[in-house]
Order: structure tokens, then sequence, then C-alpha cells
């Protein structure tokens, strides 16, 4: 399995900027989120939540879904 340091070197960004894209918590550049979303998918990235499912649509969509944002 991947890790987020793995990811964000194929993604050519800081391994926060992964954490942003997935966790939803700062706006990513859209062309900066693209390429975390393929090297996620190129990876075969999980996080501890998703270890049994697809990415988090909050990658899909770049919103989050938490009270208050």
């Amino acid at each position: 399995m991947a890790s987020i340091r793995e990811v964000a070197k194929r993604a050519g960004v800081s391994p926060a900027t992964v954490s942003r894209v997935i966790n939803g918590t700062a706006r990513v550049d859209e062309e900066k989120r693209e390429r975390v979303e393929k090297a996620i998918e190129e990876t075969g990235f999980r996080t501890k939540r998703t270890c049994k499912g697809a990415i988090p649509e909050i990658i899909k969509d770049n919103r989050s879904h938490r009270a208050g944002y």
C-alpha cells in the first residue's frame, strides 16, 4: 500500500497538499487536486477510513461535509 509521501511525490506536491485534498480542509488549486486524485488512483492509496472502500466523496467534489465549513 502506498504512503501519503509516495502520492505526493507522484503528484509533484507536498504531503500536506495531499492531506488537504483528502480531508477537504483547505482550498487546493484545481490542477493540483486533479494530480493528487490521479496519483491516489495510480498508487492505490487508501486512508484508514477508506481501506475497505473507494476514494472518499470529498476527493471527488472537493467539498467538506462537516458542519461549519
